[in-house]
């Protein structure tokens, strides 16, 4: 790894870390956090897969969101866009 790739930040009172300029540049305006024990990963929406997912989430669909992955998939990028 680079030693450019790696930044030390704080945590703000409110729970906030800033993201550097550099990295946030192609990231676009929607991404995906996901946390796992004690490490956080973020991925730009446009790189999703829902394989990223996979034994992480409870989805809640009907049985056909469930053998239809485009509409699964369309169906949980219109959840987070909601926030």
């Amino acid at each position: 790894m680079n030693m450019t790739d790696i930044v030390i930040k704080r945590i703000d009172k409110l729970g906030r870390i800033t993201i550097p300029a550099k990295w946030r540049k192609n990231m676009g305006d929607v991404v995906i956090m996901m946390r796992k024990n004690k490490e956080i990963r973020i991925i730009p929406l446009e790189h999703f897969k829902l394989s990223d997912l996979f034994d992480s989430i409870e989805f809640s669909g009907t049985a056909e969101d469930w053998t239809d992955v485009k509409r699964m998939k369309k169906r949980i990028i219109d959840e987070i866009l909601r926030f």
